[in-house]
């Protein structure tokens, strides 16, 4: 209430009105003015903890995410609250105007500050009720860039347990064939360890010659190649090497050897 004395802009009103409504006007202005503020400073807050998903997501900025857009949801039933409010009171006049006391130009002259105050909240409330939506759609984004990085994780994961499968699976396979009791293996003990060994060396390079190959994105052959390009990779892959390796002369002082390093250069 010290505020609203103090203000030149509310005395001018209450000089020219006496209709009581203007106070709880004010009263909801200063709640406007401290929900602007509110937002203010979860705009501050959720700026960091983007950067910080960027970097790492972790499951305390999950909940801290989901506790943020249950913040925002609550702010928009309080919104909501107050423009029903100014619409009560833009179109329910105080009866205490309704008095003889006061003149029809006092009246009139209130009702015009009455709807120009109305129009200059709802207005407002329009504007905190857009950054809230532009608040509420940035955290949606900060959450599916965190549960995006956690995919990529996931799927990183799931990619190393395949190539040890693809490893290992091979192995398994022969062994258990020859683990089978069966004729053509058991009586002539035929199934040594350097048989098992040629057989799984050749069947894994097999499967890494097939998954190798049947893969569009890789460092052994180039973006968008064809099938047959790609099915010649063991062939084209020494050749590439070969082509990519250059000698380069580094500078050296006067009256000393040159000296010649070989690199690969990345593409």
């Amino acid at each position: 209430m010290r505020l609203v004395g103090d203000s030149v802009y509310w005395q001018h009103i209450f000089y020219k009105s006496q209709d009581p409504t203007f106070l709880l006007l004010a009263i909801l202005w200063y709640a406007l003015y401290a929900w602007d503020e509110s937002l203010e400073a979860l705009y501050n807050h959720i700026m960091p903890l983007e950067s910080d998903v960027l970097i790492e997501s972790r499951v305390e900025h999950t909940r801290d995410l989901h506790s943020l857009q249950a913040y925002l949801l609550h702010y928009e039933s309080f919104l909501h609250g107050v423009q029903v409010s100014v619409f009560f009171i833009q179109k329910t006049p105080n009866p205490a105007m309704e008095s003889e006391v006061f003149l029809d130009e006092q009246r009139m002259t209130s009702d015009e500050l009455m709807k120009k105050e109305c129009d200059n909240l709802l207005s407002e409330i329009d504007r905190l009720e857009k950054r809230r939506e532009m608040l509420s759609k940035h955290l949606k984004n900060v959450m599916d860039l965190a549960f995006a990085n956690v995919n990529i994780r996931d799927s990183a994961s799931m990619r190393q347990v395949t190539y040890l499968t693809m490893i290992f699976l091979p192995a398994s396979l022969i062994a258990s064939v020859f683990g089978m009791n069966v004729k053509e293996i058991s009586p002539g003990t035929l199934g040594t360890i350097v048989l098992y060994a040629q057989i799984t060396i050749l069947l894994t390079a097999f499967t890494f010659y097939v998954v190798v190959t049947l893969q569009t994105h890789t460092s052994f052959h180039e973006r968008g190649a064809s099938l047959r390009k790609r099915a010649a990779w063991p062939i084209l892959l020494p050749w590439k090497m070969l082509r990519n390796m250059a000698t380069v002369t580094w500078p050296h002082p006067p009256g000393k050897a040159n000296l010649k390093r070989t690199y690969f250069r990345r593409d």
